[in-house]
């Protein structure tokens, strides 16, 4: 089975730091993963207040527990 993660902060605390736009760029991210074969059901997404430091780890062992032997997770190339 196909799995993705998709995390991403747009909003922050201070409002000269906010990053619009990112929304989109997530989206964007959802649809590339289906694209690739990544079903919904298997697309978790964390964002904004969700990504303390406890909540990466929450989402990555989230992820990790989901996963089994000859699964893949998509994530994008770097540049």
């Amino acid at each position: 089975e196909n799995h993705a993660l998709i995390l991403w902060i747009g909003q922050y605390r201070e409002p000269i730091t906010e990053l619009p736009g990112i929304d989109l760029d997530a989206k964007n991210a959802r649809a590339i993963a289906l694209a690739m074969g990544v079903p919904e059901g298997h697309i978790a997404e964390a964002m904004n207040d969700q990504l303390t430091l406890q909540g990466m780890a929450d989402a990555i062992e989230a992820l990790t527990k989901r996963i089994k032997a000859g699964d893949k997770v998509t994530g994008l190339p770097k540049p």
